[in-house]
């Protein structure tokens, strides 16, 4: 492995820019304070926006190959070791501890976004922010939901995971009633897997894990597609699609805390569930894998903020075709080409924050201008790609958010980065390259 650089920045220097590409690094503070400013000051990832010794910044945009998410400034004379993402692969197979460090502050990181996402769905509905102080009764309402929804299969195993996980509670008794109720309903013959089973097979609209719900689990997609939600409201609310080679439910493993989401395969699925102690064999046989999780977590990062910075777009036809454009980038659609998702209309205006009722107008604009189509199993058919990409840029040229909508102030478009490396941003290289994080 190449020896990493130490670089340092003068006071004020910006050394990344918003929206602007990654230059396939990313940066550990060793001496100094730098400052975290974003566009859309909503979108809050970090607990501080003062960082210094040990942090680090542009990960998530090195990691995930997206535009970086956030402006960071030199609060002080600053000193960095510069990471290559190519460095960070061989980094994470020679000093775990680093790469554990940046998982961690990715789940906290994925942690405050959800939340943030969630309460910003509440908004205007009168209702408080979510709380899991008190998991038993969530759990059970969920069960309730589905219940209600006649998805007898999902409502069966939430209640059952509430008989479990809580058997003290009052909700226990009551969950073990509506079980008997509907259990003439369920179809789905096997709920229970055990712990050392690692290789896991789910039908299709098969339950992985329900809000709430305790389990120290993370599951690796290996074959089919799995969506996670959040029940709000009387509602669910579709989060995200995960695809193979892609996690979830990493929250609950690296914190010991219930899930926040649900999680139901979209097709008969094929999954690897690797608890704590799993997941430190595998560290330490196959270290390699803390950057494949770095990678899916940064990934996941990006898609929180772009999804909660499309919630604050007042434009209902301009937050459905943002989604599609964020959809199209994430799922790494050929530019220039047609491209069908695995969505229908239903997850796609869930995922922008409606529903197809309160949206039934505004679906309809969008299938009249001829970008979209449905196909003939109703999933999402784009006729080209580069025209809705360009039409959502167009969309970004016009005032998009609500008034209401407080930005804190960053550097000026086209700000200067400063002499120092190119492409590295401002400030004074040492001109020394040194052993930087690799010998601690």
């Amino acid at each position: 492995m190449h020896p990493l650089l130490t670089v340092r920045f003068r006071k004020d220097a910006y050394i990344t820019i918003e929206n602007t590409p990654n230059s396939g690094r990313f940066y550990i503070i060793t001496e100094g304070e730098a400052q975290v400013f974003k566009n859309y000051g909503f979108v809050r990832y970090r607990k501080n926006s003062i960082l210094g010794p040990g942090d680090s910044f542009a990960s998530v945009a090195c990691l995930s190959r997206h535009r970086e998410i956030e402006t960071v400034k030199a609060k002080t004379d600053l000193k960095v070791v510069v990471v290559d993402r190519s460095q960070f692969a061989e980094l994470a197979q020679t000093n775990t501890k680093i790469a554990m460090k940046i998982i961690m502050q990715f789940v906290s990181n994925i942690k405050m976004l959800n939340a943030t996402l969630s309460n910003i769905s509440l908004l205007g509905s009168g209702k408080h922010e979510i709380s899991y102080d008190d998991p038993a009764p969530r759990l059970y309402r969920v069960g309730e939901f589905y219940q209600s929804k006649s998805m007898f299969n999902q409502a069966y195993y939430a209640y059952l995971r509430c008989t479990q996980n809580y058997v003290d509670s009052p909700f226990s008794v009551t969950a073990k009633e509506e079980m008997e109720k509907i259990k003439s309903h369920v179809t789905q013959e096997k709920f229970d897997y055990p712990k050392e089973e690692f290789k896991r097979i789910y039908p299709k609209n098969a339950m992985l894990f329900a809000e709430s719900e305790l389990g120290k689990v993370l599951f690796f997609i290996v074959k089919g597609k799995v969506k996670v939600t959040r029940i709000e409201d009387d509602r669910e609310i579709t989060l995200s699609i995960v695809n193979a080679g892609d996690i979830c439910g990493m929250l609950s493993m690296f914190e010991g805390q219930p899930h926040t989401t649900n999680a139901m395969s979209l097709e008969e699925c094929e999954t690897l569930a690797v608890g704590p102690m799993g997941f430190e064999t595998v560290t330490k046989t196959q270290p390699q894998f803390l950057f494949k999780i770095s990678s899916i977590l940064a990934e996941q990062i990006w898609f929180l903020h772009k999804q909660i910075v499309n919630r604050s777009l007042f434009d209902p036809l301009v937050r459905l075709y943002d989604i599609l454009a964020v959809m199209l980038e994430k799922e790494g659609a050929p530019a220039g080409e047609s491209y069908e998702f695995h969505f229908g209309l239903s997850d796609l205006v869930e995922m922008a924050g409606y529903t197809l009722q309160s949206c039934d107008e505004t679906v309809k604009r969008l299938l009249s201008e001829d970008m979209v189509k449905l196909a003939e199993d109703g999933k999402i058919h784009v006729v080209s790609s580069l025209e809705l990409v360009r039409k959502n840029e167009a969309n970004w040229k016009q005032p998009v958010f609500f008034p209401s909508t407080k930005k804190p102030p960053i550097s000026p478009a086209g700000a200067s980065l400063g002499g120092g490396m190119k492409g590295m941003g401002g400030g004074f290289p040492t001109g020394k390259e040194g052993p930087g994080l690799r010998d601690q």
